[in-house]
């Protein structure tokens, strides 16, 4: 059971950025303890980033970042910020 990351260097999104996401892992394992999927792509119209956070179930929730949030300290803050709302929801 874990996170798996679905970017890559190719979409634009840096590299400290993916292995920071990857990195939740190691640093949360407790937050992965069933299968998660989080996709970070750019917008094709904008310089906006979409994070998605997929559930083991298919339910999925989404983020946007703008330009000035694109480093990887907002990106992992809410993609556990995403995990622990379905624990809240509990």
């Amino acid at each position: 059971m874990a996170l798996f990351v679905n970017s890559s260097l190719a979409s634009g999104i840096s590299e400290i950025v993916i292995v920071a996401m990857t990195n939740l892992n190691r640093d949360c394992p407790d937050k992965w303890r069933s299968d998660w999927l989080a996709s970070l792509i750019p917008a094709q119209d904008n310089d906006n980033w979409e994070l998605k956070l997929t559930a083991e179930d298919g339910t999925s929730r989404r983020r946007i970042f703008s330009d000035d949030q694109q480093g990887s300290g907002p990106v992992c803050a809410n993609l556990i910020e995403l995990r622990d709302e379905w624990d809240n929801e509990s």
